[in-house]
């Protein structure tokens, strides 16, 4: 029997959960998976599926990973995860040689029908997209969205349309107010829906056409008041799970109204709410005013996530919902305040703050609970291709 069909029949033998007990927890240290690689072929063929499984590439490294596939053909069946930055693989040729491709991410592209026309080829089996700072033609959201058909998850993060075409590739002009005449193709059913930081016409487009059918996850980041209004009035019922990222809020009465609190009575199947608060100024009477425009007799959980060196701000937060007679309509609340730094060793006074916070009287049903995380120290930024 040959070395390779050895190989084969080891890894055959071993469960596919055993592999991923041991060689998952090695997904981001390519190091050791490498020196994995070179115990044996069984080992070989199991480390690659690991050491290939979220592929990144530029510009420059495209031609050198085509390459690379096209010797070994191999590699592209152990892809699950393609992050392409901006035209590194224009025509998306790479697509072909790497069916098991579940996420795709698209970073700084401009999304026009050249691009658009060999892209929608590979749609159909995507379970994952995720577009980031990408610039596109009024037609072309809802065009990509009628390709997908096995989409679970969509994320737009920074998404802009500023232009439509007069003439056909000539005469472009910024977009003043949403078309009516978009594209209509079949509704897209996902499951999770993240939007970061589009343009408005993005979430106008989400929130009033049927091209996208409301996912019982929502994830919306630094949205303006009306549009997050627009969006949970078009989720309504379907809406379960609610993921809010704000940044500064009015604290002062006369105070500049920086965010509003969106209501929450249009879902009535709300179960859990997390809110993530950059800068924590007024976050209490923010909650509580939020909370009370809870319908939902199934709504569980409330989780805040705060930076941890701004601690009388969700303290008070804390003090607010302890204070608080009608905090929600359940008769049972988990409520979790997730605190952040980003310095080596927990600051020295936190763990006070948690002691005193952990302390308070808890009003009856509600459940406290605090943790914290450490941050990773921001990564220097990679050099950019020219």
């Amino acid at each position: 029997m040959s070395a390779v069909a050895h190989a084969n029949l080891v890894l055959a033998r071993v469960p596919a959960e055993i592999w991923d007990f041991i060689l998952g927890p090695l997904q981001g240290d390519g190091s050791t998976l490498h020196a994995c690689a070179l115990t044996c072929n069984a080992w070989l063929f199991a480390a690659r599926m690991y050491l290939f499984r979220t592929v990144r590439l530029t510009r420059k490294s495209t031609a050198d990973f085509r390459s690379f596939v096209d010797k070994t053909p191999a590699i592209g069946y152990c892809v699950r995860t393609l992050q392409l930055e901006i035209d590194a693989d224009p025509d998306f040729a790479l697509l072909k040689h790497m069916p098991y491709v579940a996420k795709l991410t698209l970073t700084e592209w401009l999304l026009r029908h050249t691009v658009n026309d060999a892209l929608t080829d590979y749609l159909g089996r995507i379970e994952a997209l995720e577009l980031r700072n990408c610039n596109m033609l009024v037609p072309e959201l809802p065009r990509l969205l009628a390709a997908c058909h096995e989409l679970a998850s969509l994320s737009l993060r920074e998404v802009y349309w500023p232009l439509e075409v007069l003439d056909v590739g000539i005469r472009r002009r910024p977009l003043r107010k949403l078309p009516d005449n978009l594209p209509v193709g079949a509704p897209l059913r996902v499951q999770g829906t993240s939007i970061a930081d589009c343009a408005q016409f993005v979430y106008r487009f989400l929130a009033r056409s049927t091209a996208l059918v409301p996912s019982p996850h929502l994830a919306l980041q630094l949205p303006a008041p009306i549009e997050t209004g627009e969006l949970l009035k078009r989720w309504g019922s379907t809406l379960t799970h609610f993921r809010l990222t704000v940044g500064y809020i009015k604290e002062e009465e006369g105070g500049p109204d920086r965010l509003t609190p969106c209501s929450l009575a249009d879902n009535p199947e709300l179960r859990s709410l997390t809110i993530k608060q950059k800068h924590a100024n007024g976050l209490h009477k923010w909650i509580i005013e939020m909370l009370k425009t809870i319908r939902s007799p199934h709504f569980r959980e409330l989780k805040i996530i705060a930076p941890a060196e701004r601690q009388k701000c969700w303290q008070k937060a804390l003090s607010a919902l302890v204070a608080s007679d009608g905090h929600c309509h359940a008769d049972y609340l988990a409520f979790t305040i997730e605190l952040h730094y980003c310095t080596k060793d927990p600051p020295e006074h936190l763990q006070k703050y948690v002691d005193d916070t952990l302390a308070l009287e808890k009003p009856p049903g509600v459940d406290f609970n605090v943790t914290t995380v450490a941050d990773p120290l921001p990564a220097p930024s990679p050099p950019r291709d020219s």
